[in-house]
């Protein structure tokens, strides 16, 4: 699969790599549970806190 991302996109990835692995391994969690059950607010709430 082909992802094309805009600069603005790209700019806003940029930050993942300092995030660290458990934040990036929760954040994507967190996506796939949204793509199976839809928006959940208060994990959304928790992970921004992460």
């Amino acid at each position: 699969m082909l992802l094309v991302l805009s600069a603005e996109h790209r700019a806003h990835l940029g930050c993942l790599p300092r995030a660290g692995g458990a934040a990036l391994g929760e954040l994507g969690r967190l996506a796939l549970e949204q793509l199976r059950r839809g928006a959940a607010p208060r994990a959304c709430e928790s992970a921004a806190n992460f």
